[in-house]
Order: C-alpha cells, then sequence, then structure tokens
C-alpha cells in the first residue's frame, strides 16, 4: 500500500535542517546589534477596566530612555483590522496601540517604557502608577450571549459583533419537520494558546541618515508586517523593512501585527538607537492572540431508516474584545461547509461529492454569531475549521449507533454496525477534502477583496 501523502517514512529533500540541527539557527532573541536598549509593558490586570496612570517616577529612574502612553501616541494608526466577508457588514471596535482610559481584557497595555537595561524597563514600568476602576465584565462567547450579560461594546446588542447565515434555513427547517429521529450534539472547542517554543519579538533600527526603519522580527510574513507599519506610521514601502530570520514555531498566531511592532519603531526613531523587545512566557500568554473559543450546536434530522434528511448548526465564535485579522472570522463560515454534501455553501463550489455508504445527501443551515467578550482576540488557528464539526459527526454516528443497535427492527439493514470504522472513516477524509476545497474559495475570496 502506497503510503500517504505526509505519512510516515517519506523521504523529504529539506535544505533548512542543516543550521538548524547543529544548532546555527538565528532567531530573534539571537539578534544582537550594538546599543541597543530594551522595552517594556505596562498590561492591565483587569479584564475591564477604566485607569489613570502616573508615569513621573518611571521617567525619572535611573536608565529610563523613555516612557509612551495612550497620550503619547494618539498620531500613530488604530491597530488595524484585516478582516472582511463580502456582502457582510463587520463593524470593527476602536482598537489603540496603547489603551487611553479604559482596558478590555487582562493584557491590554497601558504604557511602553524603554531603558538601558531589561531590568531597568521593568523596574521602571512597575513603578508608573496606575489607579484602577474595575468594571463588570464577561468572558467565554456562550456567557456573553445570556440574556442580560454586560455589554462589551455599546454599539453591539447583546455582545454579537455580526452575524453570518449559510444554507437554504426554510428548506432545512421544512425537513426537519417530517424526521423520526433527531440528534443533537454540543462540541465545546476550546479557547487556547499557540504556545511555540521561540515566543514573540521584535527589535527596531533607525537610520537617521536615510530616514529608514529596519525591524527584525519573528513573523510570518515580512511583507504584510511592512505594509501594515506603512498604514500605521503613515509612511511610504520604501521607509521601513521587515527581516524575519528563523521562526521557532507561529501556527498562524505571528501572521498579524501587534502593538508591541508600531511601538518600538516609534521609540527607535525617538531615540536614534536599536529598541529590543522578546516576549517572556507569561507575556505571551497576555499578548498574543489566542484561537478557537467555539461552541457549536449540531442538530441532525433522520428518517426511519436513518437516512441522514437535514444538518442545522448554531455556532457561537468568541472574537474576544478586539477584531484584528481575518482569521478571527474564518470558522464562522467554514464549519458548516466542511460538513455540508450538497452543495448549498461555500466549500461545495468545487462540485457535488458522492454519498459514502450509509449517508444521503443532506440539507444543511449555520447560523454563525462571532461575539465580543472581555479576553483577548481569538483566531480560528490550525485544523478548527474541520475539527469542531468532525467532532460533530463523530459523536452524532456514535449516537446513532448506539440507538440502531439497540432497536435494529426500526433500522432494517445493519448498515449503521459499521459506521464509525470504514464507512465514517470515508466519510471524514471527505470533509478533509472538503476543506482543501474551502481553503482555495477562502485564499480566492480574501485576494478579491483585499
Amino acid at each position: 500500500m502506497a503510503p500517504n501523502k505526509f505519512g510516515v517514512g517519506q523521504s523529504m529533500k529539506r535544505k533548512e535542517d542543516d543550521p538548524l540541527l547543529r544548532g546555527r539557527g538565528r532567531y530573534i532573541a539571537d539578534v544582537q546589534p550594538g546599543g541597543q536598549l530594551h522595552a517594556a509593558l505596562v498590561r492591565s490586570p483587569h479584564p475591564h477596566a477604566r485607569f489613570k496612570l502616573d508615569a513621573g517616577k518611571a521617567r525619572a529612574m535611573k536608565g529610563v530612555r523613555l516612557v509612551l502612553t495612550g497620550a503619547d501616541v494618539r498620531d500613530i494608526g488604530l491597530m488595524p483590522c484585516q478582516a472582511g466577508i463580502p456582502g457582510v457588514s463587520i463593524p470593527a471596535p476602536r482598537y489603540p496601540v496603547i489603551a487611553t482610559d479604559e482596558v478590555h481584557h487582562v493584557g491590554d497595555a497601558v504604557a511602553f517604557v524603554v531603558a538601558d537595561t531589561l531590568a531597568q524597563a521593568k523596574d521602571a514600568a512597575e513603578a508608573i502608577a496606575v489607579q484602577w476602576e474595575p468594571l463588570p465584565h464577561v468572558v467565554g462567547a456562550a456567557a456573553a450571549l445570556k440574556k442580560g450579560a454586560v455589554q462589551v461594546w455599546k454599539d453591539r446588542p447583546g455582545n454579537v459583533a455580526f452575524t453570518v447565515e449559510l444554507g437554504d434555513k426554510a428548506a432545512t427547517a421544512k425537513a426537519f419537520e417530517p424526521a423520526v429521529h433527531n440528534v443533537a450534539v454540543t462540541v465545546i472547542n476550546q479557547r487556547l494558546v499557540t504556545n511555540y517554543l521561540d515566543t514573540r519579538g521584535c527589535i527596531a533600527e533607525y537610520d537617521a541618515a536615510k530616514d529608514h526603519l529596519t525591524l527584525t522580527m519573528g513573523s510570518q510574513g515580512s511583507n504584510y508586517m511592512r505594509d501594515t507599519l506603512c498604514e500605521m506610521l503613515k509612511l511610504p514601502p520604501e521607509k521601513i523593512r521587515v527581516i524575519t530570520p528563523d521562526v521557532g514555531g507561529g501556527f498562524g498566531t505571528k501572521l498579524f501585527i501587534y502593538r508591541e511592532y508600531a511601538l518600538l519603531a516609534v521609540a527607535a526613531k525617538k531615540l536614534k538607537r536599536p529598541v529590543r523587545w522578546i516576549a517572556d512566557r507569561s507575556e505571551a500568554l497576555l499578548s498574543d492572540d489566542h484561537a478557537r473559543d467555539n461552541v457549536t450546536d449540531a442538530d441532525l434530522a433522520l428518517d426511519a431508516e436513518g437516512h441522514f434528511l437535514a444538518l442545522r448548526v448554531r455556532n457561537a465564535c468568541s472574537l474576544g474584545a478586539y477584531l484584528t485579522s481575518d482569521r478571527q472570522i474564518l470558522s464562522t463560515f467554514s464549519n458548516l461547509g466542511t460538513l455540508s454534501l450538497d452543495g448549498a455553501v461555500l466549500a461545495a463550489k468545487a462540485g457535488p461529492v458522492a454519498p459514502v455508504a450509509g449517508f444521503t445527501p443532506t440539507l444543511s443551515f449555520a447560523n454563525n454569531q462571532l461575539v465580543s467578550a472581555q479576553v483577548p482576540p481569538a483566531l480560528a488557528a490550525q485544523g478548527v475549521i474541520v475539527t469542531t464539526l468532525a467532532e460533530a459527526a463523530v459523536k452524532h454516528a456514535d449516537l446513532l449507533k448506539a440507538h440502531f443497535m439497540a432497536q435494529p427492527q426500526k433500522l432494517g439493514s445493519e448498515k449503521f454496525a459499521a459506521l464509525p470504522s470504514a464507512a465514517f472513516t470515508d466519510y471524514l477524509e471527505t470533509l478533509s477534502e472538503r476543506h482543501e476545497q474551502f481553503a482555495t474559495t477562502f485564499k480566492e475570496t480574501h485576494e478579491r477583496t483585499t
């Protein structure tokens, strides 16, 4: 039997491994320009609070070169929202580089300090006096959708940032009416962090003679970082260069711009010295975009013989406090598409898929709600597109097998006996094929709209 495309034992020619295996890799923490300064940030310990701060003591401390607060960086553009769905209005909340008077998640930044050493920068950050006024808060998509929940943003009633619906709602509801069996499952796709070995970091250098910035960072796309920084700092592309050395893990989280990069660029230009920031492990958990955090309710309608009639899905996806990237909205219009067999949604554009043994084409409808909550932004992350409803499908299959094996007279055949084995394996492979089709469709749509 031929091995899988990426199966164990495959021979692959790789050019990047030799220096990494010999300990000669060069990651962001290995970049050490002469005369560099060090940066630290003051972050909120509260998920929601108003605040006032006094940085006078910190500015006077030994070794401190610069302290930036929200009032000092008003001329920097807001953190951009790189997200869009054709035909859907997506209002993005205001996302400042440094919060000015109110924070919206634990880890939200309120001050930026630069000093001669990292210890001096951290000491000065701790010396900034912050008066916090904690405010009511809500975390988690399910809690944010409950009646009477704290409003994250006043202009987002019910904490629903926006809704995307896919499929034929009326036809799916009609298909449920004659159903003899209705199998309902809830799948929780937990919030997670991409805890890579190589934490985020960046070093900004300014060439005064050329009026040119160079930023070296562990990223997943130098050109995107440069273009976004140009937009925020109001500079032409030829004035910024972004270099990405070896990267010890990204998983999608390092694809996007973060506030530290713009602040480092501003500091390097003001001080005319290289300025360095490398997140420590605890800081990474607070400052990186998180992932997933979806709650999926899926109902499957079947006739008396166990044929699938329709699938109905309600997906609540936590965006976190801010909307920053297209990966945050990915799961809203992909999860149903991976399971649909009727060509009714995006993923089916490549053509219908032949029914697998024991399965018939189904009508499908999904209501996907993007929910605001006072937590860091959450991305779709690798695997979430197929994982959630594939897990729902597995649970459906287990429930169906248990039901029909216990009452075989209602089935009329034993086709469900093998459902979780060979037939269902084929079905999950079909889901993977749909995922690839969707990825192509999404990429094409993204390219047309950006």
